[in-house]
């Protein structure tokens, strides 16, 4: 199924594993969540504005470093 068949679908949440399946995903709407798995630094790649902060409707989870990262949240 591709990214515009599932906004098509009205689907509540995309899961996207890898760069590639996050473009696609992200170029098909700025709607629906997408939570990544498996990408190589985000904020370079423009998904999201910084690990802390997404500032749009992608979040995820990467790994630099051999160490594992998450997104901050808010107090």
């Amino acid at each position: 199924m591709t990214a515009q068949e599932f906004v098509r679908n009205r689907v509540d949440l995309i899961v996207a594993f890898e760069n590639q399946t996050v473009r696609a995903a992200k170029a098909a709407t700025p709607r629906i969540p997408i939570v990544f798995v498996h990408v190589t630094d985000p904020v370079s790649e423009g998904f999201v504005k910084s690990l802390a902060r997404s500032g749009g409707n992608i979040t995820g989870l990467t790994v630099s470093g051999g160490e594992l990262r998450r997104k901050e949240t808010s107090p």
